[in-house]
């Protein structure tokens, strides 16, 4: 099985600025495991929390406890049409303001088949005003590279501009984190596109933290990805390959290449989602914090 090594050399200043602001993706049943690792990295770290299914919103304000104790900033995700009811959604955003400090949430539309209550979407539950009532401060929206299957290209920019503009008007702060992606020229284009419609809010570039690359592939295929996922498998190259551990960096190093001499880097962070784990996340985000890549070697 392959070996995680270090390539200094490749560490450029445009990836460096990346790192400096990074931000996590953990389940709520990792929050323990998350606060026993990250705690001891040096670095300001603010872990979201993905709204799983048969997660209730109870147990998403007691992870945000959690984080809040342990000195994290907790960014929970807030599903609008997994909420069962006007109340249900008040009761879910004053928990988390008032018993886990959270200032920032990020609002997704959740991806259920019909919606439990009465949000169709997360722009309905944002016109609701119910954010600014539990003094929540900052709201982030989903961005998508590669778009999203049976929505089209310019519904998903509408979309993003409407709850963008609605934000801006109602006093919350907003920024944008995007879906991972395995190709770092389809997130610089991206990116780009953003600029040039002249969105400029802080965004965080998804990617999949190191895993296996047989893990990659299945959460690639589950979520819909899109076409990044022949940018993946064409790195495998072998079967014995499935088994090696695979990490971001050549999508960073490709998306710095790509637009890391300009300005469209401003603004710009990094978002991790720990599919391979929490502690081997957590590994690979104190060699990043110190300018060294976590690399697999070939063969």
């Amino acid at each position: 099985m392959a070996e995680p090594s270090i390539d200094a050399a490749r560490f450029e200043y445009p990836v460096r600025k990346l790192a400096m602001n990074v931000s996590i993706d953990v389940s709520s049943s990792d929050v323990r495991r998350t606060i026993e690792l990250v705690v001891a990295l040096p670095i300001e770290l603010e872990t979201f929390v993905p709204w799983l299914p048969n997660t209730t919103t109870e147990a998403m304000i007691v992870a945000a406890e959690s984080l809040r104790r342990s000195g994290m900033t907790p960014v929970p995700h807030v599903a609008a049409r997994r909420l069962g009811s006007a109340t249900e959604a008040r009761h879910l955003l004053a928990g988390l303001r008032g018993r886990a400090g959270v200032e920032t949430v990020l609002l997704i539309g959740g991806d259920v088949t019909r919606p439990t209550g009465p949000y169709q979407s997360s722009l309905e539950l944002l016109r609701s005003g119910a954010f600014q009532a539990a003094g929540i401060r900052s709201v982030g929206f989903a961005g998508y590279p590669e778009g999203r299957p049976g929505i089209a290209p310019e519904t998903l920019w509408q979309s993003l501009h409407d709850k963008l503009d609605y934000a801006r008007t109602s006093g919350l702060e907003t920024f944008i984190v995007s879906q991972f992606c395995f190709d770092g020229a389809a997130i610089a284009a991206w990116i780009k596109r953003l600029r040039t419609r002249g969105i400029v809010v802080p965004v965080r570039i998804g990617v999949a933290g190191p895993a296996k690359l047989r893990k990659l592939l299945q959460v690639g295929l589950r979520y819909g990805v899109g076409s990044s996922l022949r940018v993946l498998k064409h790195r495998i190259g072998s079967v014995a390959r499935l088994l090696a551990t695979h990490g971001p960096d050549d999508v960073l190093h490709d998306v710095a290449a790509t637009i890391g001499g300009t300005s469209h880097l401003d603004r710009v962070s990094l978002h991790v989602f720990a599919f391979g784990g929490i502690e081997l996340t957590a590994r690979w985000l104190a060699r990043f914090r110190d300018g060294l890549f976590f690399l697999t070697k070939e063969g």
